[in-house]
């Protein structure tokens, strides 16, 4: 017999299949050949899935605070200080600035590639939101208030002096 009678006559073996099969049925090395996804040799991190309406709603919630800021502020320049304009500043400002750094976070590190650094990020900012909070609260119930600093900044009108220098040191 020659080796071309053997080879017809041969039994086709599975290694064999897979080597004559057609390129549309074969998936390449490390691929699965009816889903083409990769393989999964790690566990991946969860990652909460949000609705798909999320970001509209961020982006709208986004766009009320911006809106919401600036009566506020021209209120502040037109009856000068006033504290239910510092309460509200205080408020308002922050909220809109951590939604500013969320939307940063969310976007230049993505929780689906950089989880851990998302986490602790947006943790940070959260932290960091309520002690500027915090903060400006405290400015607002010892202190002048957000506006009335900020008219002295302006007006450059050291004569009078901010309630916390004001007071006398305890001996």
């Amino acid at each position: 017999m020659t080796t071309r009678a053997v080879f017809l006559t041969s039994k086709v073996t599975p290694l064999s299949r897979r080597m004559f099969s057609s390129p549309i049925s074969r998936a390449p090395a490390g691929l699965s050949p009816t889903t083409n996804s990769i393989r999964q040799t790690h566990p991946t991190p969860s990652i909460e899935h949000k609705s798909k309406m999320h970001g509209s709603d961020h982006w709208t919630y986004e766009r009320y605070f911006s809106i919401l800021t600036i009566p506020i502020l021209g209120s502040a320049i037109a009856f000068g200080p006033v504290w239910g304009l510092d309460y509200a500043l205080g408020v308002i400002v922050p909220i809109h600035v951590h939604m500013g750094f969320d939307t940063m976070i969310q976007d230049y590190v993505p929780a689906r590639k950089y989880a851990l650094a998302n986490s602790v990020l947006s943790w940070a900012l959260t932290v960091t939101t309520g002690l500027v909070a915090y903060s400006i609260y405290t400015f607002n119930t010892v202190d002048v208030g957000v506006t009335a600093f900020v008219q002295r900044l302006w007006t450059d009108d050291s004569t009078t002096k901010l309630r916390i220098s004001e007071q006398e040191p305890a001996l």
